[in-house]
This record gives C-alpha cells, sequence and structure tokens, in this order.
C-alpha cells in the first residue's frame, strides 16, 4: 500500500471534518503558517500538525511509510506507562482510522500539544547564560536517568525530539521507535538520527542501553557550550 505524501496530508488536514473521524478532532482548527497552509514539523518518516479544538490543542502525527507492529506498540507503550508515567512524557492515543486520504484510512498518533521550543534552540537563545545551560544539563541527566530506571529507551534521543517549556522543563516527543523490554530480541524500527547515535550503530542494537550514547552527546554538548559560547 503507497502511503500518503506530506504535500496530500496538508491538503486534507484543511478540512477537519472530512479527513478526521476522532470526535475531538473533526471540530478541530488546523494551525496555519504565513502562507495560510497548515503548519507542518516534518521528521524522518513522519509530519505533525497543531489542531486546536475545544478540549485543547493537540500534535496529529501522520505517517508517510508502514512502521512494523506500529499500533501494538503504541499500546504496549500506552500499558508499559500506566501505572508509572514519567513526566517528560506526554500523553499520546494511536488512531487507527485516523485521517483519510483519497477515500483510504491511515492511522494517526493524537498526542496533547507541547508548547515549548526546540532544545537546539533553547541553547541557542541562552549561549550567553552558562547557568541555565549547566542547569539544563542536571536536568537531561534526570529526563534520561528516569527512562533508565524504567527498563526503556527512546531510541531517537536528538534535539527535534526534545522539547523545552517555560519553565524548563523537558518534554520527549517521538516513540515510533521506543525500546520496551517486550520488545528485546527484535530489530529496532529506526536507528535515530545519524549525528547523535554510534557510528556503528545496527538495528540489532536494541534494548535498554541504545540511549546511552546519544544521552552522553546531548549531556557533553550542554556542559561544553556553557563552557565556550563559541562550540
Amino acid at each position: 500500500m503507497a502511503w500518503p505524501t506530506m504535500p496530500e496530508f496538508s491538503d486534507v488536514v484543511q478540512n477537519p471534518g472530512v479527513c478526521f473521524e476522532d470526535n475531538d478532532l473533526v471540530q478541530g482548527t488546523v494551525a496555519l503558517n504565513q502562507r495560510g497552509l497548515p503548519l507542518l514539523f516534518s521528521g524522518n518518516f513522519a509530519c505533525v500538525y497543531k489542531v486546536s479544538t475545544g478540549k485543547g490543542d493537540f500534535a496529529v502525527r501522520c505517517f508517510t511509510r508502514e512502521v512494523k507492529d506500529q499500533h501494538e506498540r503504541y499500546s504496549h507503550l500506552d500499558d508499559h506507562l500506566r501505572s508509572v508515567r514519567p513526566d517528560n512524557f506526554v500523553r499520546f492515543e494511536f488512531l487507527d482510522r485516523g485521517i483519510r486520504v483519497k477515500g483510504q484510512w491511515y492511522p494517526i498518533v493524537k498526542m496533547s500539544w507541547v508548547e515549548g521550543e526546540r532544545l537546539d534552540r533553547f541553547v541557542e537563545s541562552n549561549l550567553d547564560r552558562p547557568d541555565i545551560l549547566r542547569d539544563m544539563a542536571a536536568r537531561w541527566r534526570g529526563t534520561t536517568g528516569s527512562l533508565r530506571g524504567l527498563s526503556i529507551a527512546h531510541n531517537d534521543l536528538q534535539h527535534g525530539n526534545v522539547m523545552v517549556q517555560r519553565d524548563e522543563a523537558l518534554r520527549l516527543v517521538d516513540y515510533d521507535g521506543i525500546f520496551l523490554p517486550r520488545f528485546r530480541g527484535e530489530d529496532s524500527p529506526e536507528l535515530g538520527h545519524r549525528n547523535y547515535q554510534h557510528p556503528l550503530r545496527r538495528a540489532q542494537d536494541y534494548d535498554e542501553r541504545i540511549d546511552n550514547f546519544p544521552s552522553l552527546v546531548v549531556y557533553l554538548s550542554l556542559l561544553a557550550i556553557s563552557s565556550d559560547p563559541g562550540l
């Protein structure tokens, strides 16, 4: 099955009452850019739209290719986090009949919208505040430590998947490739951002330790930049 392209998703989301089935989204309003087109945030194999509804703002994640066992993976993640959900995780819902494109239904992930700025932009705006950057490094250690405590791994820790809120709290987004203990022995559905992963990373490297390298890349980078903003 051929999956829709980002331009095709952008076309249909302009009519929420037609393309969505979810009770909240059908009455929503899609955020637009300066050209009057849907505001789009693109990733490796997905795109995200902001939809405002009477129950709040949501991020709608649409996929441009199939991810193996996608529904089951999100269901297992929800079950795993039901009793203990770290503060840095955003509530989400996987919808099989998520968005309709050319008469065909495709899945989406509906998540609470996170207000804030990406980690790289936060760093850029605080280059002259080494104390802020060192504090962020400490927060980062806490965030990654909470994942290790649950024996899970995000699998794509990088600037685009880390949001910094106004109170400087960190929120992780994009759970497509997350590792859970029940996935042990499987191949990773993705390899993460190449600039944050170990150069020898393989699909077979998929366990609770896969965040170790990117975690250290971010942590040491924050400390280095706090000492030398010219980096």
